[in-house]
């Protein structure tokens, strides 16, 4: 017979009188679970130890947290990142771990803002250059702040440029064009 089945049979009631004694006990998590849970805790320490230490001081953390995050920062063995990576987990364990992980995502989402902007302009970019007088008027009406003559000449001299295979000089003057004006944020297509 099975060790399994055994403690089935010893937990229920298996007709040995015993009953199901064990049953009022609290469940815990199984030991599996709980190596999941601080090896998230870990990669949450990675993930943090990654940022700048400015945003590191700015966040709501321990400061016995902070330092051994400064120290694996400062870490260059494998072994010694890994015993103090263990650390941090186990500092985690006491910290508010949901608070710093929404701290972690609002530190990065201004550098995929900017990323998202980035990409925008450049779709704006390729949409004039493709979509030719017509897009660049399109844009004009809808950006009040747009020189009309400078936004067709770059367009036009950017158009020269990949037609003749040049360097991207009027390319890249007609993205930073685009980057000041700031108008279709909303995105807004010309």
């Amino acid at each position: 017979m099975s060790a399994a089945r055994r403690r089935r049979e010893w937990d229920g009631d298996g007709g040995d009188g015993w009953g199901g004694e064990w049953d009022d006990a609290p469940a815990r998590p199984s030991k599996s679970q709980m190596k999941r849970e601080m090896t998230a805790l870990q990669d949450l320490g990675r993930e943090l130890a990654g940022l700048p230490a400015e945003t590191l001081r700015g966040m709501d953390m321990p400061p016995v947290l902070l330092a051994a995050l400064e120290d694996f920062r400062a870490m260059v063995k494998h072994e010694a990142r890994r015993r103090q990576l263990q650390y941090i987990g186990k500092l985690m364990r006491e910290a508010d771990a949901e608070a710093l992980r929404a701290a972690l995502d609002a530190a990065r989402e201004p550098g995929r803002d900017a990323a998202r902007e980035q990409h925008r302009l450049e779709r704006l970019r390729d949409e004039l250059l493709d979509g030719g007088p017509e897009a660049v008027g399109r844009f004009v009406d809808q950006c009040p702040g747009a020189e009309p003559r400078k936004l067709a000449h770059l367009v036009r001299e950017a158009q020269k440029e990949r037609a003749e295979n040049r360097p991207p000089k009027q390319y890249r003057a007609l993205f930073r064009y685009l980057r000041e004006l700031g108008c279709g944020a909303d995105g807004d297509r010309p």
